[in-house]
């Protein structure tokens, strides 16, 4: 059993990767390791007694519980077996994205199901997959990605990162404008209104009131973040360009993932089906469709 085969049939045990330090491919390949280690010695052991107990095995002289009869001859036992009921089988999608564990289990075009480590940017992906044909900013896409997963967003993401790295390269000087709109100072004032009222209706429930107040010492700091010390808004011109590579980045290297095990896949996501930069998109051909919901939800 290979690597991919192994994390593929027992997912599981992809939950400990997030409790290790070192990189996920590398721990992945450890664990991985660890079970061939141990499933070498429990065949030994059993291979070992198999030899020195073959007469007895053959005149089937040991009784139904020992472990080399239940090996060697599972019709000599007298309780006849317990058989689990089977449930009826979920009809799969040629096409689907989910998490497995802490892993990543993807499917393209009906072929055998591929399982990925974890990798910030298959969160991306997967938003992109279940949103065809839609237009994300990369700010709005790092956004939504980071409130769907997050702290565990942060997690796989290796502090210090090289922005420029993948073929992904910083646009130098552009018009990029402010850090902050006036449609969202606007919306950040609305929104604060709301809280005050909200605020004044909430009498003593003290945990409401908490979460309220939290929230609106977050929009005003934020606001107070997005301009300098004169109180204008700042114009950050590498910002807007740092978000862009972060997510491409994150995005190019689940690909990279994806191209030594689907290469069929890996070609499907070039442009312009999977376009990158300031803004990104999905746009598949006709009739091509994702399910990024386990089938076992389902």
């Amino acid at each position: 059993m290979t690597g991919v085969d192994f994390f593929s049939r027992y997912g599981e045990v992809s939950r400990v990767l997030r409790h290790l330090n070192g990189s996920a491919d590398t721990t992945a390949m450890q664990i991985f390791e660890l079970y061939q280690r141990h499933a070498k010695q429990v065949t030994k052991v059993v291979d070992d007694a198999i030899a020195k107990h073959a007469s007895a095995i053959r005149q089937r002289q040991l009784p139904d519980s020992c472990l080399l009869r239940l090996v060697c001859d599972s019709s000599g036992s007298t309780t006849p077996p317990v058989v689990a009921a089977t449930p009826a089988a979920t009809p799969m999608s040629d096409n689907y994205c989910h998490k497995k564990g802490e892993c990543w289990a993807i499917r393209f075009g009906g072929n055998e199901e591929k399982i990925y480590t974890p990798e910030v940017g298959f969160h991306h992906l997967q938003m992109l997959l279940e949103n065809p044909g839609t237009s994300f900013s990369a700010a709005e896409l790092d956004y939504a990605v980071s409130r769907k997963t997050k702290p565990d967003i942060r997690a796989s993401v290796s502090s210090g990162e090289d922005p420029a790295e993948d073929g992904v390269t910083m646009l130098g000087q552009s018009d990029a404008g402010p850090a902050i709109d006036d449609d969202t100072i606007r919306t950040c004032h609305l929104r604060i209104q709301e809280i005050d009222e909200d605020l004044a209706k909430v009498g003593n429930d003290l945990a409401k009131k908490g979460k309220l107040e939290s929230e609106k010492d977050s929009i005003i700091q934020y606001l107070k973040n997005a301009r300098g010390k004169d109180g204008r808004v700042r114009k950050m011109l590498d910002e807007r360009n740092r978000v862009r590579n972060r997510v491409c980045n994150a995005i190019q290297r689940a690909i990279k993932k994806i191209k030594q095990y689907d290469k069929p896949l890996s070609e499907h996501l070039k442009r312009p089906i999977l376009s990158l930069g300031h803004s990104i998109s999905y746009i598949p051909r006709t009739g091509l469709s994702w399910s990024t919901v386990s089938p076992s939800k389902t």
